[in-house]
């Protein structure tokens, strides 16, 4: 009989210990995804500044560059105006800010200002 009791002795540790850990492992997962997701974010935003630059750049056109922001942050994250873009030529450069808020989905509170910058010399064919 001694022996049984400590099969079910174990069994209820078992089941307690599994309590005790599986929300914790559940909120770390959750939270690498969350993690994971910030960074692609980053990526993205970083990538959008990059390439309005560039295109303002080789066009020589603000306007044409901020269309393609729009049609980039659509690409990216599924809305032409989830990305905020500034462009400005100063001198024999342009410079592209980029700025998305990223809200976590673990943490509803959570909010990060996500940026990009690039900088590209300005090509003026006139």
């Amino acid at each position: 009989m001694p022996l049984l009791a400590l099969i079910r002795n174990q069994r209820g540790n078992a089941f307690i210990e599994a309590v005790f850990v599986l929300p914790i492992l559940i909120v770390m997962f959750l939270g690498s995804i969350d993690i994971m997701q910030l960074n692609k974010s980053r990526e993205y935003t970083q990538k959008i500044a990059n390439d309005v630059a560039r295109e303002a750049a080789l066009t020589s056109s603000i306007p044409i560059a901020k269309s393609m922001a729009g049609d980039l942050s659509k690409q990216y994250f599924g809305n032409s105006s989830a990305v905020a873009v500034s462009l400005r030529q100063n001198g024999r450069n342009v410079t592209a800010h980029s700025s998305y808020q990223y809200k976590s989905k673990v943490i509803p509170s959570l909010v990060v200002n996500v940026n990009g910058q690039a900088i590209y010399p300005w090509w003026d064919r006139t």
